[in-house]
C-alpha cells in the first residue's frame, strides 16, 4: 500500500495554520517546513506533536435486537447512536450494526496502525522527538463470549455484556488522539450500508 493509500484512512485529520507554525521541522528552512506540513504525513505530524482540541464524541450502543433468518436466530444487532459536539456544532447519527461488523473495525483499524507504525517512528526522527502513541483496545473474541456463555450467544446476559462492551471499546477508539480520525471508523458510525464500506477499504 502506497502512503497516499495508507493516508486516505486518516484523512479526516485537522489542519490550521496555527499548527503549522507551532511545529519546528529538524534541519529545515521555512519552506521546506511548510512544504512538508502540506502532506499527507505533514497532517500527521501536527495531531500526533501538538493535538489540537478534538471534538466531543460520545458513542452509545442500546436497543439490542435478535435477527431471524428462515426463522432462526441468526445475529444481534445493536443501535449504535454518535453524538459529535465542535464548538456550536452538534450532530447525530445513529445505524445499527451486528458483533461481525464491530469485529471488521477492530481489524481495520489494527491494520492501519501496523501501516502507520513506520510513519510514525519518521516522523519522530524529522521532529528529534518521541512520539508515544497508545495501542488499539482490544476488542474480545466472539468465541471470549461463548466461553462466559455457553449456554448460547442469544442468551439476554450474554447480549447485556456483549452491548456494554462494545459501547466500551467503541468510546475508547473515539477518545484515541489518532484514530478517532480514521476515516473507515468514521463512516462506519453514521453509513448505513456496513458492505459498501468494507468494500471500498478492500481495494
Amino acid at each position: 500500500m502506497s502512503k497516499q493509500s495508507l493516508f486516505r484512512r486518516i484523512d479526516g485529520l485537522p489542519s490550521t495554520e496555527a499548527e503549522a507554525e507551532s511545529l519546528s521541522l529538524m534541519g529545515s528552512n521555512e519552506h521546506e517546513q511548510k512544504k512538508f506540513l502540506n502532506t499527507p504525513e505533514g497532517q500527521l505530524a501536527k495531531v500526533l506533536i501538538k493535538p489540537p482540541p478534538a471534538p466531543t464524541m460520545t458513542i452509545h450502543v442500546s436497543d439490542p435486537k435478535i435477527v431471524q433468518v428462515d426463522g432462526v436466530n441468526d445475529h444481534v444487532e445493536y443501535l449504535i447512536k454518535t453524538t459529535k459536539e465542535t464548538g456550536s456544532s452538534h450532530t447525530e447519527s445513529a445505524v445499527y450494526r451486528k458483533y461481525d461488523d464491530v469485529a471488521w473495525l477492530f481489524t481495520h483499524l489494527v491494520e492501519t496502525w501496523d501501516l502507520l507504525y513506520e510513519s510514525i517512528d519518521e516522523i519522530g526522527e524529522k521532529f528529534h522527538t518521541k512520539i508515544s502513541v497508545d495501542p488499539i483496545p482490544e476488542l474480545p473474541s466472539e468465541s471470549f463470549w461463548l466461553t462466559l456463555f455457553p449456554s448460547g450467544r442469544f442468551q439476554s446476559s450474554h447480549i447485556e455484556e456483549q452491548r456494554v462492551q462494545i459501547q466500551k471499546w467503541l468510546n475508547q477508539i473515539a477518545h484515541h488522539k489518532l484514530f478517532r480520525y480514521d476515516q473507515g471508523f468514521q463512516r462506519w458510525l453514521r453509513e448505513s450500508d456496513v458492505q459498501k464500506l468494507i468494500d471500498y477499504f478492500r481495494l
